[in-house]
Parts: structure tokens; C-alpha cells; sequence
């Protein structure tokens, strides 16, 4: 039988024919469906992000599609883009993109699902060094496996499911992981809107490098509706055991998460998320904690905590305004290294006119590595326009500015940008 993830590890132009040849074929039978195509330029006066600087231009064309099923017994949502960039001064060379992101589910009976994901991005292989295409790589990570709830009484429900998850990087250098998972879990229905109860899970990884990790949890989990507000929480012991070759290492420590949003009033809403893992660079940890990088070179595992806290109002005038702070702390178990982020990210978008509108961003960082006693400092600013040139082509024109400060000289640097695109929707 063929490997259910597609190997990326070759050509970047035969990946994105091969996803595009999927996209097209998608067409003909989703509905709705939405695709649009992009056409943009962009000049820095600082392109590779380093003290010295080079100007260059970089122009890009892409294709993406969008799909939401309607709700069934099967349903599913697909969000994917190609596309081809090039430098006018060849400070990089010309390179295909592609991204993707799958959630799907199916019911094949009552209380029987299987359910697939996939994801395909552009991550960092390591914060230390600045955003730039030598400093990223591609990421795949499949998921798949059923799901089974069975229920006991009025209240009462077990859940089974066992998955099988794959993370395969574009570097040669860095480990593709197979995972093998499994968890039970008992619910309790306390009242219309309270329900807790435990779970316990096990997971078995392997890396290319020939390191194995096996991991067991168990956590109590609770959840609230109340008029306004929502709370689901949970709390555990995880156990990691790894072995290369005649090494071995383990860790353990207490897990938990906790997630609650308000609505304060119909006007603004709230979030406080916060989670503490011990995982690994080949989890989906990054995927619900985008402001989490972890170094490609951990392979054992990572303790890692994320906090985050956010506001969104609008205001009656139209503006929409958005604020985020944010905080992780990730301690690598193979190299003893602590890495620390603190960040705020501010947003307001308005509409100026019915086809005109501005937004604009802020978000400033502070950075701290352990090891070498490490403080940087990062902030990005950029002010944008958006036109309707009619109603399926949209005009955008974006200035910013992005500059690090580093204890580390070389990682130094400031940047100022300004960004043109057109964009048209055929579906």
C-alpha cells in the first residue's frame, strides 16, 4: 500500500505541479468554493535582513483556493496556495511556494469517525537567526485515524481513538518523525452545561535518526458554557522515555492547559489561552501556538509553556482594533538550552470608504537565550490600503519597517519595505 503522505522531499517546481493538479481537480467537484490570483512586488532596502545592506525586489504570482463543505456526513475545510517567486537582483534564487491546510471528518456510523488533517507551511529552523528563505523550511504534518464514542448513559460517554501521525521536513539534515498514538477517555455530564472527566493517552514516535520516544499522560479535563463565557481546562502527568542506540533518557513533569473566552459585550470580545507540554519538534504544538518556533536540532523533546491574551473590539464607526500579548518558554531536554518570547501585537483595520480601506500592525518582541545570555529585541510596523477596483479585483499597497537589536552583532539589522499587489477572484 502507498504511503498515505505524499513525500515533498523532491523538486519545489514538481510539488507545487503535483498540489496544483490536486487543486484543479478539487474544482470540479467541491462546492463552494473560492480561488483567487495574486500578483505582487516587493522592495527592501535591506533584503537579506544583515548589517550589510543589499536592495533588491522581490515579485511573486500565486494561486489560492478555498473550500468549506456543507455541513453532512462528511465535512471538511481546505485552504492552499502555488506559487513562483524570483529576485530582480538575484540575491536569492527563484523559488516555488506552497502551503496548504486540510481538516476533514467523515461518519461512517453513529458514534464512529475517522477524521484526517494535514498541514504544509513555511516554518523557522531557528529563532536566533532572522526571517529570511535560508532560514526556513518547509514542514508537513499529517494526521489521521478514527474516533469512537460510545455512550453509557444519559451522562455518561467513553471516547476511543488511535491515530497515526507524519512530520517530514524539506531539510535533509533534520529528522521526519512517524508517530503512533492512542487514548481512552471517560465523560460526565455534570449539568447542561458542565461535563468533565479523564482521559489517558499513549504515543510511540520514531525518527529517521533512529532515536524512539515513547510518552504516557493522563489528565482530568473540564468544561463550562456559561451565557457569555466558555472554559475548557485540563490538568495531567506526561512521561517521556527516549532511547538512541544504548542512550537513553527521560523526563516527566505536570501538563495542563486552559482556554476561556468572554464576550464582554456584543461589541468586544476576550481570550486567555495557556498550555505547558512536554513534546517535540514534530508535535502540532506550533500549529495552535503560531508564536512558537522550535529548534530543528531537538530531537528528544522540549518542555515548552505558551500564555496568551487577547482583545478585539469595534467600535461604531467600523474600526476594528486588536491587541495580543503573548509569552513562551521553551527548554530543549537534549541540549539543556532555555529559550524565552515576550510579545505584543496591536492591529486596526476601518473602511475609510465603501471600496477603501486602511489597516495597520505592530508587534514588538523580546527574545532571551540562555546559554549564551542572548537579548534581542524585534519589532515589525507596517500601514496598508486596500481597493476594490471592482468587484472581484482588489488593489493593495503596503509600507513597513522591521529592525532586530541583538546582543549578537550579526543577527542586527533594520529594514524598510513597500509592497504593491493585485489580486483577482475567478471563483
Amino acid at each position: 500500500m502507498a504511503d498515505p503522505v505524499v513525500s515533498w522531499m523532491g523538486s519545489r517546481n514538481r510539488l507545487a505541479g503535483l498540489l496544483l493538479a490536486g487543486l484543479v481537480s478539487s474544482l470540479a467537484v467541491a462546492e463552494p468554493v473560492s480561488v483567487t490570483g495574486t500578483l505582487s512586488a516587493r522592495h527592501s532596502d535591506n533584503i537579506g535582513k544583515t548589517e550589510q545592506k543589499d536592495s533588491d525586489t522581490e515579485t511573486s504570482a500565486q494561486l489560492s483556493i478555498r473550500h468549506v463543505s456543507d455541513p453532512g456526513q462528511c465535512e471538511s475545510e481546505l485552504s492552499a496556495s502555488v506559487g513562483y517567486t524570483s529576485w530582480l537582483n538575484d540575491f536569492y534564487d527563484p523559488e516555488s511556494t506552497v502551503e496548504s491546510g486540510f481538516d476533514g471528518s467523515c461518519e461512517l456510523r453513529p458514534g464512529l469517525d475517522w477524521r484526517m488533517r494535514n498541514s504544509l507551511t513555511e516554518v523557522l529552523a531557528s529563532s536566533r537567526q532572522n526571517d529570511t528563505p535560508d532560514n526556513r523550511s518547509r514542514r508537513n504534518f499529517f494526521s489521521t485515524g478514527p474516533v469512537l464514542t460510545i455512550p453509557l448513559t444519559s451522562v455518561d460517554q467513553i471516547s476511543a481513538s488511535v491515530s497515526f501521525e507524519n512530520t517530514q521536513y524539506e531539510e535533509p539534515a533534520v529528522a521526519d518523525s512517524k508517530r503512533y498514538l492512542g487514548s481512552l477517555g471517560w465523560n460526565h455530564l455534570f449539568s447542561p452545561t458542565l461535563s468533565g472527566g479523564i482521559s489517558g493517552s499513549f504515543s510511540q514516535q520514531e525518527l529517521n535518526s533512529d532515536v524512539e520516544t515513547d510518552s504516557t499522560s493522563l489528565n482530568l479535563n473540564v468544561s463550562n458554557i456559561w451565557a457569555a463565557t466558555s472554559l475548557n481546562a485540563s490538568l495531567g502527568f506526561t512521561r517521556r522515555e527516549s532511547q538512541f542506540r544504548s542512550s537513553e533518557q527521560s523526563s516527566d513533569g505536570v501538563v495542563g492547559s486552559v482556554t476561556l473566552t468572554r464576550e464582554v459585550n456584543p461589541t468586544t470580545s476576550l481570550y486567555v489561552s495557556a498550555s505547558r507540554q512536554l513534546t517535540d519538534q514534530a508535535s502540532d504544538f506550533t500549529l495552535e501556538f503560531e508564536d512558537v518556533n522550535f529548534d530543528f536540532t531537538e530531537e528528544v523533546g522540549v518542555e515548552v509553556t505558551a500564555v496568551e491574551l487577547g482583545l478585539d473590539k469595534t467600535f461604531s464607526d467600523g474600526t476594528v482594533a486588536g491587541v495580543q500579548v503573548y509569552g513562551n518558554q521553551s527548554d530543549y531536554l537534549q541540549t539543556s538550552e532555555r529559550e524565552n518570547i515576550a510579545g505584543l501585537r496591536f492591529s486596526v483595520n476601518r473602511s475609510i470608504r465603501p471600496h477603501l480601506s486602511f489597516r495597520s500592525n505592530v508587534n514588538y518582541e523580546y527574545l532571551r537565550y540562555e546559554s549564551n545570555l542572548q537579548d534581542d529585541q524585534r519589532v515589525i510596523a507596517t500601514v496598508g490600503l486596500s481597493y476594490s477596483l471592482t468587484a472581484d479585483l482588489d488593489c493593495t499597497a503596503t509600507i513597513g519597517h522591521s529592525l532586530r537589536e541583538s546582543d549578537l552583532q550579526s543577527s542586527e539589522f533594520d529594514e524598510s519595505w513597500a509592497l504593491f499587489s493585485l489580486s483577482y477572484r475567478f471563483l
